[in-house]
């Protein structure tokens, strides 16, 4: 299943500026997958980490917690 992330996060993993993901967009070098009806910007996970980190194999971690409380 595709998880799509927003411009923050994806300049986040790839490490530089919502400013300069804009303006790889504007030159072509970078596409969003779509844009939300609020006209938000969304990636695709995968193709960031694999445009950016084609070295390493992607795997999306998931943390459980798990918390009891007694009275």
């Amino acid at each position: 299943m595709d998880k799509f992330i927003s411009i923050q996060e994806a300049s986040l993993i790839i490490g530089v500026t919502t400013t300069t993901v804009r303006r790889w967009e504007k030159s072509g070098l970078l596409k969003p997958h779509h844009r939300t009806l609020g006209n938000h910007r969304r990636y695709n996970l995968q193709e960031i980490l694999k445009l950016f980190n084609p070295e390493k194999e992607v795997k999306i971690k998931k943390t459980v917690c798990y918390s009891r409380v007694s009275t």
